[in-house]
């Protein structure tokens, strides 16, 4: 059974992992990449805005993605949004699920707080 709550800081390192995996292109792998990339999640952690939650399997991260709180105009009302940014799975979870498990918990995570829609980020 999977369970998907918010990452703490020691969740961290194994998060970067895995997004660096997912997205090769997008990150500097040196050493002080590495840490500037750690030192940002640290701070996207305590963004009131900003929410980071992991997929966990008998208690390995196999998955991680970013929850926003955005505001949209909608016909002239501000209306709450529910962002989902950043899903990246682990390379060795691809194709078991991991993505889909972690969509249907942001869409339940956003309905039951009352928000009207979701949006990709």
């Amino acid at each position: 059974m999977s369970d998907i709550r918010l990452l703490t800081l020691p969740d961290l390192p194994r998060a970067n992992e895995i997004r660096q995996n997912a997205y090769p292109t997008m990150e500097d792998r040196s050493p002080k990449g590495q840490q500037l990339a750690l030192d940002r999640l640290a701070r996207q952690i305590d963004q009131s805005d900003l929410e980071l939650y992991g997929l966990f399997r008998d208690e390995e991260l196999h998955g991680v993605m970013k929850f926003y709180d955005l505001t949209m105009n909608f016909m002239g009302l501000f209306v709450p949004v529910g962002g989902l940014g950043g899903v990246a799975v682990s390379l060795l979870h691809k194709k078991r699920g991991v993505a889909r498990e972690m969509v249907q918990f942001f869409q339940r995570h956003y309905e039951e707080r009352g928000y009207p829609f979701t949006a990709l980020y």
